[in-house]
């Protein structure tokens, strides 16, 4: 008789419990995901629905929230304000059951403005705890100064604890926010329009380049993952 066998038999005759089987890990699956034209005026509160019905209409099964009230279980980056394009946005998904492939026709059944960038299994630490810092680029409707712009940023006492990297760059400026969460967009529109350089949000278009961890001594915004997702069409072809 085997060891498993023997501990079976006395847990019948001694009326131990059965050691409980462990709760099955449903796939959690990272998305890179860009945010352009009209879809930059659906809001954050929004997606987690748009994001879960493009699955089902992938053919795929987003695992429920528990509670009174399930709701697919999707863990979104730092929000961004509305009319903010997003170039790599982080997404988080968990499924009922996940082949890589797959990421190629959730990408398919996206509505207009949205674009898949790539998708890889993960485990571990949570987004929001990822996410230390975003890279943005500001491009001005009208002329301005930009190297006073940045001058004025830098040496904000309000953007002191956030703002790093600052310069000018293209037509624009190019700069890091640190702390996504706290500080975003419309802290730069208000320091900025504090400054006398904008009036507000209609003078500049505001472009969040992508999220990801910090290094310090560096100054670079580190990738949360890798661009790239296989073709659907490959499904096809087993």
């Amino acid at each position: 008789m085997s060891q498993e066998e023997k501990e079976v038999l006395r847990e019948g005759i001694e009326g131990v419990s059965p050691r409980p089987t462990p709760a099955p890990v449903n796939p959690r699956v990272r998305f890179l995901y860009a945010k352009r034209g009209a879809a930059c005026f659906l809001s954050h509160a929004d997606l987690p629905v748009l994001f879960g019905r493009a699955a089902r209409r992938a053919g795929l099964s987003v695992s429920l929230t528990q509670g009174f009230s399930p709701h697919p279980k999707v863990s979104l980056g730092p929000p961004l304000p509305v009319g903010v394009v997003g170039c790599g946005e982080p997404l988080e998904v968990w499924f009922d059951d996940w082949e890589p492939r797959a990421a190629g026709r959730f990408g398919a059944v996206l509505p207009p403005g949205f674009s898949l960038l790539g998708a890889e299994e993960v485990q571990g630490s949570s987004l929001a705890s990822l996410c230390k810092a975003g890279a943005y680029r500001l491009f001005f409707h009208e002329p301005v100064d930009r190297e006073g712009a940045a001058e004025d940023l830098r040496t904000c006492e309000a953007a002191a604890p956030c703002v790093r990297r600052v310069r000018p760059e293209g037509d624009g400026l190019s700069l890091v926010l640190l702390d996504p969460d706290r500080y975003g967009a419309s802290h730069l529109v208000r320091w900025l329009a504090a400054a006398g350089r904008i009036s507000g949000w209609g003078d500049l278009l505001v472009v969040r380049e992508r999220l990801g961890g910090w290094n310090d001594e560096t100054e670079e915004v580190l990738e949360l993952m890798r661009p790239g997702i296989p073709d659907p069409s490959e499904e096809a072809v087993l």
